[in-house]
């Protein structure tokens, strides 16, 4: 609905929605299938509908800088707790891994970048 709301009302490009929702099925039916075969659910795949949920609704510029940046962090995080991890207890790879929410990383850092690119583009007027 979305896609056909944009395409009347905003006059946009819908070839590059239609694009998203093809890419939107492939996922989930990549989905579908690892659930039957392993009977779990993938967590790359959920990050991936993320993404592809993540352009829809805020476009390619912000939902690019967002996965740069939530890249950094991740990669900061991981630098900081190494240096944690020399002073205290040793703790596994593993371990780090488990408590490493990559998708609440994506979200906090698009949902920021999209507040900064709207205060941005407020004050040009």
């Amino acid at each position: 609905m979305y896609m056909v709301y944009l395409y009347i009302v905003e006059q946009t490009n819908i070839y590059r929605y239609g694009i998203y929702l093809i890419l939107y099925i492939i996922i989930l039916i990549l989905d579908t299938v690892t659930l039957k075969r392993y009977a779990k659910n993938s967590y790359v795949t959920g990050i991936l509908l993320m993404i592809v949920t993540m352009m829809i609704f805020t476009g390619e510029y912000i939902t690019q800088k967002g996965i740069i940046f939530t890249l950094l962090a991740i990669f900061f995080y991981l630098i900081f707790s190494k240096m944690k991890e020399n002073r205290k207890n040793k703790k596994s790879e593993k371990q780090m891994a488990n408590q490493l929410s990559i998708g609440f990383f994506l979200g906090v850092f698009n949902i920021i970048i999209l507040i900064f690119v709207l205060i941005l583009n407020h004050r040009s007027f």
